[in-house]
């Protein structure tokens, strides 16, 4: 995995799969107000009951295979490490003085210029600070792509919101919906591991060593989608996947009935009308809110 300035795709992953096996109670908690208690009860008594066993296999098998990744990428990473102190052994970075001070000589394309010859204390301790230095400028250039790609990801998904705001509960929106938070995950998930192997790569100086990172960056997303594959074909992601269904359809007859009861009211008192649109995450279901948080596009309650 990378230390490319953010969470690895790994992580991301995780994170996404997660939420597979969460309950957002504050869907359930925003009827609570316009109830009595005993309604509010009745209402939670009626609710379908989350899958509690299933989850808790499932995380197990999550965290499993999060651990076979893992130790995957420390393996890949011990290699490297070998194939570096064998190439020092052997050869060294010229260091030449700029500024008062001792660099790595860098030839026209900006690449460091090696020679044979078994590495010197001094060019080693020059090395590893050009190392940290190209990793820095990789990671500052990252932070900038991303920033940029995350504004122009969530304004696009802010935007269609806004224009579907007073139909946000409607299934065919929210398909439309799904599909760009989908989409925009996935962009993202495929920067993130762009950057993860740019940053792997940066201060390498030989194409063997380059070769070994990509290599790696593949062969770990390759392990990720098999994972994914296996976790999303069991059982207990079946029985998790059926509750969200039902919760969010429960969700939904609830809100229509609430919403029903309101307008009632308002025809008997007109001082009950309200003018306020319902809040985006008011109208859709708990596991789409969460991820349009993690895209920064709702704020977090």
């Amino acid at each position: 995995g990378g230390e490319g300035g953010g969470p690895s795709q790994s992580q991301l992953l995780m994170q996404h799969r997660m939420r597979m096996s969460e309950i957002n109670s504050k869907m359930l908690q925003a009827f609570g107000p316009s109830q009595t208690a005993e309604e509010g009860k009745n209402i939670l008594t009626a609710a379908p009951s989350f899958p509690q066993t299933a989850a808790s296999r499932l995380h197990q098998m999550q965290m499993d295979h999060l651990a076979q990744r893992e130790a995957f990428i420390k393996d890949a990473g011990a290699e490297l490490e070998q194939m570096k102190s064998s190439f020092y052994e052997d050869h060294h970075l010229e260091v030449l003085e700029k500024d008062g001070k001792p660099q790595v000589s860098l030839d026209a394309q900006g690449k460091p210029v090696v020679k044979e010859g078994k590495e010197t204390p001094v060019q080693k301790t020059v090395r590893m600070e050009y190392e940290t230095q190209r990793k820095e400028e990789v990671k500052e250039k990252q932070r900038v792509e991303r920033d940029r790609v995350q504004t122009e990801d969530r304004k696009g998904i802010t935007d269609f919101m806004e224009a579907n705001r007073r139909n946000l509960s409607d299934p065919t929106i929210q398909n439309e919906l799904q599909k760009m938070i989908l989409l925009t995950q996935k962009k993202q998930l495929k920067l993130q591991r762009e950057h993860d192997l740019e940053y792997n790569r940066a201060g390498l100086p030989t194409a063997q060593m380059v070769a070994l990172v990509n290599e790696t960056g593949d062969a770990l997303s390759k392990m990720e989608e098999d994972h994914l594959r296996i976790e999303e074909a069991t059982p207990e992601a079946a029985q998790i996947r059926k509750y969200h269904e039902d919760i969010t359809q429960f969700l939904h007859e609830q809100r229509s009935f609430l919403g029903q009861q309101a307008q009632e009211e308002a025809i008997i008192d007109p001082r009950k009308i309200s003018f306020n649109l319902p809040k985006p995450e008011d109208q859709l279901p708990f596991y789409m809110v969460q991820d349009l948080q993690d895209l920064g596009v709702v704020e977090a309650a």
